[in-house]
């Protein structure tokens, strides 16, 4: 974040961006940060009578973002969000679903707890980020749909159904399939089960995701669509074995693979600033901290795709660092 007007030490700093990322997440988990990017600009008094929070303390808020340069104050009551709404909450809810996990960085490093054991992420938070961090993707990849004339369209996992809700209402579809796992299930039902219900326009198909047979019948579709799944499998010659499995059970399927560049750090850093090293220091971080091995560069998804038996047809690489694979 840049502070430079603010002239501010580099300890302020730290602990300005601190404050800016809790107000961030506070105004995230009161419903608040949806109604002042959609309103333009927004009365304090009456978000904060709506969303039932203490006006005074949001217009502190609020004063305290302009001065990081993330509001603007028209007047008295008066601010209008800046910058990208999808790129605050995309930040926002990925700090709220892992938040418990950056707040145990000491017990992490000494061993005294461990990820997926002591500490689990929000999978409720973390699909909403990852949706407001995937959806400029959203119109090529509908434009490509409709280019390839697909009617049936299958999303593999949970973290598809965001674009399956987008392409029930964009495009007209004969069918529109979601599969989920039991994990998946059991990480969000219990806080918001709706997510998971056969409504609109998609209809939810439970299966393991590393095994297509269990669903290949139920789920079949001349598209499949996988929003940052596939980089689960690991290591190479598993990703290769369950990417060769689902050609063999969709043998007449397009997949698109949507997926995260992650580069070295070399590479990284040989970009400059940019949202893609941004996204590498902190995706890197983030899997050091629970155990995995980090996500893959493009010649590592490559190479693994022209190797499984799929045929590599096409990439879209966006700024971002998102890249659409599609193989057939």
């Amino acid at each position: 974040m840049d502070h430079s007007s603010l002239r501010l030490s580099g300890v302020q700093q730290i602990f300005s961006d601190f404050i800016v990322a809790e107000l961030l997440l506070a105004l995230e988990e009161n419903g608040i940060l949806a109604t002042i990017a959609n309103e333009s600009p927004f009365s304090v008094r009456t978000v904060a009578r709506e969303a039932r929070v203490n006006d005074d303390i949001l217009r502190a808020a609020c004063d305290f973002l302009a001065e990081q340069g993330l509001c603007e104050k028209v007047n008295a009551d008066r601010y209008r969000l800046l910058g990208m709404h999808n790129d605050i909450k995309s930040s926002a809810n990925f700090l709220l679903a892992y938040k418990t996990m950056y707040e145990s960085l000491a017990g992490l490093m000494n061993d005294s707890k461990r990820y997926g054991i002591d500490i689990k992420r929000n999978g409720i938070y973390y699909r909403r980020g990852l949706d407001a961090m995937v959806a400029h993707a959203f119109p090529s990849l509908l434009t490509r749909l409709n280019e390839l004339g697909a009617k049936r369209i299958t999303g593999i996992g949970a973290n598809a159904l965001g674009f399956l809700r987008v392409a029930s209402e964009e495009i007209r579809l004969d069918a529109c399939m979601g599969v989920v796992s039991d994990e998946e299930r059991a990480e969000l039902e219990d806080k918001q089960s709706d997510r998971l219900r056969s409504s609109d326009g998609v209809r939810i198909v439970r299966g393991e995701l590393g095994h297509p047979e269990q669903f290949s019948a139920e789920a079949a579709a001349e598209a499949l669509v996988s929003i940052a799944v596939f980089h689960d499998f690991r290591p190479e010659d598993r990703l290769r074995s369950v990417l060769g499995e689902y050609k063999k059970f969709f043998p007449s399927s397009r997949l698109f693979l949507l997926e995260f560049d992650v580069s070295g750090r070399d590479g990284a850093r040989e970009r400059g600033a940019s949202p893609a090293r941004y996204l590498t220091s902190v995706s890197r971080l983030t899997h050091a901290l629970k155990r995995e091995i980090g996500p893959r560069s493009v010649n590592e998804w490559t190479a693994a795709i022209k190797k499984s038996g799929w045929r590599l047809t096409r990439t879209q690489q966006f700024e971002s660092g998102l890249v659409i694979y599609e193989c057939w």
